[in-house]
């Protein structure tokens, strides 16, 4: 037996969710900020409730490898259901790891025993229709969400959703679990006219926010207070707000000298797991190249590198990795979009803090409560 044990703010939370099941609550939402740990909470979890069937989904792809290296850590036995995986599927084990997609489009096909569903980033999958009839299918007793961002687009908890609190980002910060994080917002930034910015909702109509930050003016004004952060010399993430936005912010940064690339929903999958990989490990990114798998040695060409290609230093993107989305070496964020939506401000804002040294956050805009400085 693995003697690997959780933080005592991991552990609570394990055994305070238990309780809550215990006393009658169906349905919990683990409140867990970035570098909580919430892949530790769900092996805790799976290792706590030994005599559950357990099913965990994600939607995010890079989740899956992730949550998988911490059940191995706790020597816990289970299954992956993924779209070209199907060699690591086996329905008779205890822990079930699924891509959501996957097995909503295989619910007619798989047959899984289930007691309790575990989701990781609870707020993106909440009541949605693919959520519901994996529900309906599974009838799992108990389900159990975990997510920094446990409420809706107006701050509410998710409804019908008991909350359990881990630890706050201070607490974090203090004990050394999250880096400490600079702002900066340009002065030009402040004086942007968003008074005719529509909105859907809680958030800003992308189409009515692209008028206004899409133009060259704009994306010029961003990439020259870039340059002045000396964004080029460091692994720089840039969050956009449609693929349109992103596509014209790649192109700008290119022309001006910055090895950029972009992720977003147009690429291919292929196309955009390797630019993250190759700005995730420093290796070089080819379009349309194969790798046999994301836990290969971060050498993916010859140490001595002759290959076409290029290096991504500055990774450009829309909502791809906006959530879920863990690199402890980024030193510096841009956010070339607004949103008038705290908890996606938040989720953006976590994708910066991982531990490796002190990191700056360049912002275009936010309308919530934070210091602006000069």
């Amino acid at each position: 037996m693995n003697d690997f044990k959780l933080y005592d703010f991991q552990q609570s939370a394990v055994g305070n969710t238990i309780s809550e099941l215990a006393f009658g609550s169906s349905n919990v939402a683990i409140e867990a900020p970035t570098s909580a740990g919430k892949s530790f909470v769900i092996a805790g979890l799976c290792t706590d409730m030994d005599t559950e069937n357990i099913v965990i989904l994600v939607t995010i792809t890079e989740l899956i490898d992730q949550i998988a290296e911490h059940l191995d850590y706790m020597n816990l036995d289970y299954s992956i259901l993924k779209s070209g995986r199907d060699s690591e599927f086996d329905p008779t084990k205890r822990i079930q790891l699924c891509m959501a997609q996957t097995l909503y489009a295989r619910l007619d096909k798989v047959n899984l025993n289930c007691d309790v569903v575990i989701f990781d980033e609870y707020h993106i999958s909440y009541n949605t229709k693919r959520t519901l009839g994996i529900l309906d299918r599974l009838n799992p007793i108990n389900r159990i969400g975990l997510s920094a961002t446990p409420y809706d687009s107006d701050m509410f908890k998710l409804n019908g959703a008991e909350i359990i609190r881990t630890i706050s980002v201070k607490e974090l910060e203090s004990k050394g679990f999250l880096a400490p994080i600079k702002y900066f917002i340009p002065k030009w930034s402040q004086k942007v006219d968003y008074s005719k910015v529509k909105m859907s909702g809680s958030e800003y109509n992308m189409t009515s926010l692209d008028k206004v930050i899409t133009t060259h003016q704009h994306v010029s004004k961003c990439i020259e207070s870039m340059n002045l952060m000396d964004a080029k010399n460091k692994k720089t993430i840039v969050f956009c707000s449609s693929v349109e936005h992103c596509e014209a912010v790649t192109k700008s940064l290119l022309d001006s000298g910055y090895q950029a690339e972009q992720v977003h929903s147009k690429q291919s999958s292929i196309d955009n797991e390797n630019i993250i990989y190759a700005f995730k490990h420093g290796t070089k990114y080819v379009s349309g190249a194969k790798r046999k798998s994301n836990n290969e040695s971060a050498t993916l060409f010859e140490e001595v590198d002759t290959s076409p290609g290029s290096y991504v230093k500055c990774l450009v993107s829309v909502n791809k990795l906006q959530t879920g989305f863990s690199i402890k070496d980024i030193e510096l964020g841009v956010m070339m979009s607004s949103t008038s939506v705290r908890s996606k401000f938040i989720q953006m804002t976590g994708r910066n803090c991982r531990v490796s040294r002190p990191l700056e956050y360049l912002l275009s805009k936010y309308s919530g409560n934070i210091e602006y400085k000069a």
